[in-house]
């Protein structure tokens, strides 16, 4: 969603029908962040340019991981404000720290408040996933680590973006 241009447009209008899941973690500030060089603004308005062909179909692919306790609220009312489907799975990470052990509890129970404004079938399946959290403060160590040095090398300020309970 961030790199369209007329020559992708022209050649998905070529087609009777496209199907896109776009990849988002996260809406504004946490998309700029997560998807560090993109820009919002023009990933809102690729949206809207595939919305408006009537031969594309749009859905978002959004991957349940440590930073969707920050960001899961905004994601869903972004898709449900203009009517996208979601497509949601867990993070596969093998170091464990970008899973839900990481996140420390306070902010597995503040994401659990934003539960409502997901339907049904999103509920059960962030619900399973929030329900599945066993803080290990080894892994959360290891995700501040890892922020703090994105942070160094990108110029960014996850604490200031996202508002983690340890901050």
């Amino acid at each position: 969603m961030t790199k369209i241009n007329h020559k992708v447009i022209d050649a998905l209008e070529k087609f009777d029908s496209v199907y896109i899941i776009a990849s988002i973690d996260g809406v504004g500030q946490h998309n700029n962040y997560l998807r560090h060089g993109s820009d919002w603004p023009v990933v809102e308005d690729n949206f809207k340019i595939f919305q408006s062909m009537p031969n594309v179909r749009l859905d978002i692919g959004y991957i349940l991981q440590h930073s969707s306790v920050y960001t899961l609220q905004n994601v869903v009312e972004f898709a449900n404000t203009n009517n996208i489907r979601i497509w949601m799975g867990e993070v596969y990470d093998d170091s464990g720290y970008l899973g839900i052990n990481s996140v420390l509890t306070d902010d597995v129970e503040r994401a659990k408040r934003h539960l409502d404004c997901c339907n049904h079938e999103q509920r059960k399946t962030v619900q399973c996933w929030l329900d599945s959290h066993h803080f290990d403060a080894k892994l959360h160590k290891k995700y501040k680590e890892y922020v703090k040095t994105l942070d160094s090398i990108r110029g960014t300020d996850f604490v200031k973006t996202f508002n983690p309970s340890w901050a």
